[in-house]
């Protein structure tokens, strides 16, 4: 439970000298330029409802870049730029599973060097928010935290648990080292310190042993030396901002539209507090097998308008998104969906992928020159880095996946990759089985994560691809001993949700028709430099293999400039240059290209080496200026409609219809009466836009509290029409808890006309008397005027239960 009494003793200065702060119009109050490095800096505080230099009231213009998804040698350019479009200030995570790839081991250097990121912030004018976490989503692996943590079978992540806590405060104490004598009330540029992230939204209302967790992570962030203002943020409904609430942390909201709802809310909650939105998600990020996000702008400037009007602080997220070298790229969990992350996080950010600016940079610009004081100059934007173009050449050198092999893991069942310490990478699981008479056999795994390569003899002879839900296999097999091999590739740690306490990288338990398949032997590969260093290459041709393949070759340039690799043609790829890891490629799209900074250039000679998983016979690449974006589509990706499925409702089990305004506010349907329900159907007759469209943001139900009932364990199990070429538009979206996305009826290739219906199983029977319908925001098709609502016990007729 939230102390209401507490939180109105810690903000009754804030109560006596100002109920909600003044608004100051068109023209905002700017905070000074921090001072150089070395002298002090103006006292950072809040009073009257907003955040204070030296007592004067300042609004904070913030935006998120990460140093680690930038190369070093572009954090000013990038800095520059945020500067340029009217920017005072940076915010940044601190990812620990970068800085601490082995418990008590830690690396601050080169790419990793928050203290010079901090000094470059403060030469170039710009103050910082600092969020350490130990948990910070952003689609990064495992959120951040590393993956280390799970080898301990009982290990429970962003709780209480004493190994975690051990293992946060460590981590702590590392990054206070680094960071304390950069905090503005040591003459350093750093204002804010968030404490934990979105921790409302993972953390269970009324629990108290996580909210001792999430007190533990202030009092250990205190004890590293940190003494700025403290900062917290979660989403802007009562069970996020009440569940994580803290004594004497300020509250900051994460939104991607309607911010004066937001802040209605907020006021209720937190009166007379500075009003700040942590997050402003200006844009979206992407998924292997999904169309890349682009998001219209107007809406977006709107807010920004309304925010700037009503003197609120913000942080733009992502001012400039980057790349996910490496295997920093995590995945998402919705609805039992597991989506793995691109490498590029573009994020159809103001400065895009590279550190380009666009045309959304020149817009913001624009709106918020408007509201800057008369005397307060934006500087010009630094000139664009150089891209070049690279001809096509050939990775003609070869290499065997077995030059990598060592000494294998042995276990009678076979481990997670992680309690062989394997946090990365692949692994090949082999086995022998004796098969008593030849024929089809049928090979289970009870938690396939992520993606397995099935090899008899050494052939391949089935992949199993945890985004489609596959587990099973149905195999051919002779008899008589056979060998088994499994290829398991993590595609990335979970980000997000409850479920990445146990995304342990795995098989499971193994059965083939049905008997447990016992006694493997491991190998394990974590493709780290020095792997990809010793590997010897030859001019011969790849040999047939069921294993991955090395490709060698060079690229010559007179001058270094910034290019993307397109890698049309090649498979499922890992690519490096100049001993650099660039990240992962996959021919299902959305991206074609990877980023190669020009910094990570040499003149001359440069080496690339691609390990391609699903070799195609394409050994070509060429440096292009330009994305490609592309999209292969599984047809068992995301529907949420089963073959020959037609739902059957009846006037019985309808309990509402009405018409939906036009707009891009949230609306409720009261049904005048509790109702006892397990499902629920949302049914569009008709559209405002007069099309064949249906489609919405959000749904939530309201119990007769008027509190939002939990949406964990709810599924979609049925919805007439999903568009997932065009975009990602599943109707999972509904209630993924971000606004920005959506369920949308298929466009693509045709579509259907009304009525539309999405159905959701609230996983048991709930009590509930309202619907909070969310439409799709900005000016779209699809937006639903005429509905009905269904609700029953049993599955609606037609349908079947889900897997």
């Amino acid at each position: 439970m939230v102390n209401q009494g507490a939180k109105k003793r810690v903000w009754l200065l804030l109560l006596v000298a100002g109920l909600g702060g003044m608004v100051f119009g068109k023209t905002l109050p700017m905070p000074p330029r921090p001072n150089p490095v070395g002298e002090k800096q103006p006292v950072f505080g809040a009073a009257e409802g907003h955040f204070t230099f030296d007592g004067k009231p300042a609004v904070i213009i913030s935006g998120s870049v990460h140093y680690p998804r930038v190369p070093r040698a572009y954090w000013r350019d990038r800095i520059r730029k945020a500067k340029a479009m009217g920017f005072n200030c940076i915010g940044t995570y601190i990812f620990w599973n970068a800085h601490e790839k082995k418990p008590g081991e830690f690396d601050f250097s080169g790419n990793l060097d928050i203290a010079a990121f901090m000094r470059v912030c403060q030469e170039e004018g710009m103050w910082v928010i600092v969020r350490p976490g130990p948990y910070v989503c952003s689609e990064w692996d495992f959120g951040g935290m590393p993956a280390w943590l799970l080898k301990d079978p009982e290990m429970q992540v962003r709780t209480g648990d004493p190994k975690f806590l051990e293992a946060t405060a460590r981590y702590m104490k590392a990054v206070g080292e680094q960071l304390k004598d950069w905090q503005v009330t040591h003459g350093g540029p750093i204002i804010q310190v968030q404490v934990e992230n979105e921790y409302g939204q993972f953390g269970r209302p009324g629990n108290e042993d996580d909210m001792a967790y999430n007190k533990a992570i202030h009092d250990q962030l205190i004890a590293a030396g940190f003494d700025a203002m403290f900062i917290r943020c979660d989403w802007p409904k009562k069970k996020t901002i009440g569940t994580a609430h803290i004594d004497g942390v300020y509250t900051t909201m994460n939104f991607g539209g309607s911010a004066d709802t937001a802040f209605a809310f907020f006021e209720e909650e937190y009166p007379g507090m500075p009003k700040m939105c942590g997050e402003y998600w200006v844009g979206w990020f992407d998924h292997w097998g999904a169309k890349h996000h682009t998001k219209a702008l107007a809406p977006f400037i709107k807010q920004i308008e309304w925010m700037l009007d009503n003197s609120v602080s913000f942080n733009v997220y992502m001012l400039h998104g980057g790349s996910n070298f490496g295997f920093t790229s995590g995945a998402n969990w919705s609805s039992g969906q597991y989506s793995a992350d691109t490498t590029s996080y573009d994020y159809d950010s103001p400065m895009d992928e590279t550190g380009r600016i666009t045309d959304k940079f020149f817009i913001f610009r624009d709106t918020i020159k408007k509201y800057l004081p008369p005397n307060y100059e934006l500087p010009e934007p630094p000139e664009q880095i150089k891209r070049i173009e690279v001809p096509e050449f050939n990775l003609e050198q070869t290499a065997g996946f077995d030059q990598l092999f060592r000494e294998p893991f042995k276990s009678e069942q076979a481990p997670h990759m992680e309690a062989m310490d394997l946090n990365q990478g692949l692994a090949l699981y082999e086995t022998t089985v004796e098969v008593p008479k030849a024929g089809e056999c049928k090979l289970s795994f009870s938690e396939l994560k992520d993606r397995a390569i099935v090899i008899v003899n050494g052939k391949r002879v089935a992949t199993l691809d945890r985004r489609l839900k596959q587990n099973t296999a149905r195999i051919e097999l002779p008899a008589g001993n056979v060998e088994l091999g499994i290829l398991l590739e993590n595609m990335g740690h979970l980000n997000y949700a409850r479920e990445l306490m146990k995304d342990r990288k795995g098989l499971g338990e193994v059965t083939l028709d049905d008997k447990p398949v016992l006694g493997w032997e491991i190998l394990t590969f974590p493709l780290e430099l020095e792997d990809i260093a010793s590997l010897k290459f030859s001019d011969a041709p790849a040999q047939p293999s069921a294993l991955p393949v090395f490709f060698r070759g060079e690229f010559s340039v007179d001058e270094v400039g910034d290019t993307l690799l397109d890698m049309t043609g090649w498979g499922k790829c890992m690519v490096w240059v100049n001993g650099i890891n660039l990240g992962r490629f996959w021919d299902i799209g959305p991206q074609y290209t990877l980023y190669l900074p020009g910094c990570w250039m040499r003149p001359g000679a440069n080496e690339v080496v691609v390990m391609d998983i699903e070799p195609t016979g394409h050994h070509a690449i060429r440096g292009v200026t330009e994305f490609i974006y592309g999209l292969k589509v599984d047809k068992n990706l995301s529907y949420n409609r089963k073959p020959g499925e037609t739902i059957q409702l009846s006037k019985k089990q309808m309990v509402a219809s009405g018409s939906f305004k036009d707009g891009d506010d949230a609306q409720l349907v009261d049904f005048g009466k509790t109702i006892s329900a397990r499902f629920i159907c949302i049914e569009s007759l008709s559209s405002h836009s007069e099309d064949n469209h249906a489609s919405i943001a959000e749904i939530h139900l309201i119990d007769a509290k008027d509190q939002w009932l939990d949406r964990d364990g709810w599924q979609v199990v049925y919805a007439d029409s999903e568009e997932i070429v065009a975009e990602p538009a599943s109707a999972s979206n509904v209630m993924d808890n971000q606004p920005v996305t959506f369920w949308h009826t298929q466009y693509k290739g045709g579509s259907t006309p009304h009525p539309h219906q999405v159905v959701i199983d609230l996983g048991a029977v709930k009590e509930f008397k309202t619907l909070r319908y969310l439409p799709r925001n900005g000016a779209n098709p699809g937006k639903i005027k005429d509905y009905r609502i269904y609700a029953a016990k049993p599955l609606f007729d037609g349908l079947k239960a889900k897997d």
